[in-house]
């Protein structure tokens, strides 16, 4: 389902009313710090209005909407800072469940809780397993997972988890129930956000809890880290605009020397540079989730470049604000601090600026049809 530009902006209003009407700013720490993380009232809502579903197709009980659609989502989210695990369940998890679903997995039903809000998921990567677990047995026996993994976020509060496993050189995505496993939650520095270490000790696999192998299990993979990295980069598109505002209406507000401060030339400077930054953030974010839903050639690299570009954005945007607000900025109180941490965790969640710029040249210099060792490049006009 594609829609027009009248379309996504109707949905961002939408958005955005619901979570100023259900998850105002000012109720975000006591949020934060209850049993799951997140209001489950509004998570709720959400998939009411079907925001949860937007990547699930109709067939299987969703929206049948595209990125675009999901990234405004969590645009709105971002800049209103909502707890929740929107991206690792509604954006990662999903995807992996339609494409499995789509190869005949039975996984209809856990769809349709993730879809309705009644359930959360998360997923274990390749990187953490990879390093932590060691697994045992075959696909058509059952495998056992054992050993230990640290932080996943949205593991604390998720009923099932979708682990990336490796074995025998195949790779695999297999589903496991929390029950099965020791999950122990991990404080983070952005409270709107929770992590935890998940300890698997001899946990079995059945056949019909393997969802995918090979190389139906790598494009779902690939297609759910682009669609996540790209849901990350718009919740920091929404987090550096509403840090641009806070910043932008103190500087009117606060006053030294009988002026307010925004008529500084200094202030002024950072407001510019901060608007730029934003401004820049929120156009190649929506190339990028553009770019993906067409399966454009070179929508990995985009990707990655709107990771990189939107988080430094953020983590830009939201320390200046705290700038210009000063040392009110970092008081518990107020918001300033929140979004910068926020930011802090967007980027470390895609493995911090320099991995992202050294996967992006990776991609760019290694790309297939590129001329190698003393070859040069074909010139441009």
């Amino acid at each position: 389902m594609t829609t027009s530009s009248g379309e996504r902006a109707e949905l961002a209003a939408a958005v955005s009313r619901l979570v100023a009407d259900r998850a105002p700013l000012g109720s975000m720490p006591d949020v934060a710090s209850g049993d799951t993380g997140y209001d489950s009232s509004v998570w709720r809502a959400l998939a009411e209005y079907g925001f949860l579903g937007l990547l699930v197709p109709e067939s299987l009980g969703g929206s049948g909407a595209t990125l675009t659609e999901a990234a405004i989502v969590a645009t709105e989210l971002g800049r209103q800072l909502v707890p929740g695990p929107y991206i690792s369940s509604a954006v990662e998890s999903t995807t992996l469940l339609v494409a499995a679903a789509e190869n005949g997995a039975d996984v209809g039903e856990l769809l349709a809780q993730l879809v309705s809000g009644t359930e959360t998921s998360a997923v274990i990567g390749e990187t953490a397993t990879h390093s932590g677990v060691v697994v045992t047995g075959d696909v058509q026996s059952g495998l056992q997972l054992d050993g230990e993994v640290s932080g996943i976020l949205g593991a604390d509060s998720s009923a099932t988890l979708l682990v990336v496993v490796s074995h025998s050189d195949a790779l695999a995505i297999v589903r496991v129930r929390a029950v099965e496993v020791t999950v122990t939650p991990i404080v983070l520095s952005d409270v709107t956000r929770r992590a935890a270490t998940v300890r698997f000790e001899s946990v079995v696999i059945p056949r019909e809890d393997v969802l995918l192998v090979g190389e139906a299990a790598r494009e779902a993979l690939d297609l759910a880290a682009a669609r996540a990295a790209v849901a990350i980069a718009a919740d920091s598109v929404g987090g550096a605009a509403a840090a641009l505002v806070l910043a932008t209406e103190y500087a009117k507000t606060r006053h030294q020397f009988g002026r307010a401060i925004g008529s500084f030339q200094a202030i002024k400077h950072k407001l510019a540079t901060m608007y730029i930054a934003s401004d820049s953030a929120q156009a190649v974010a929506e190339h990028a989730a553009a770019s993906v839903e067409r399966d454009l050639d070179g929508s990995r690299q985009i990707v990655l470049a709107a990771a990189a570009h939107c988080t430094a954005a953020y983590v830009a945007v939201a320390g200046d604000a705290i700038q210009t607000h000063g040392g009110i900025g970092f008081t518990w109180e107020h918001a300033c601090h929140r979004y910068l941490k926020r930011a802090w965790l967007n980027q470390v969640s895609l493995g911090g600026q320099r991995a992202l710029r050294a996967s992006f040249a990776d991609r760019l210099f290694n790309a297939p049809g590129r001329p190698s060792g003393s070859e040069e490049p074909a010139a441009r006009s």
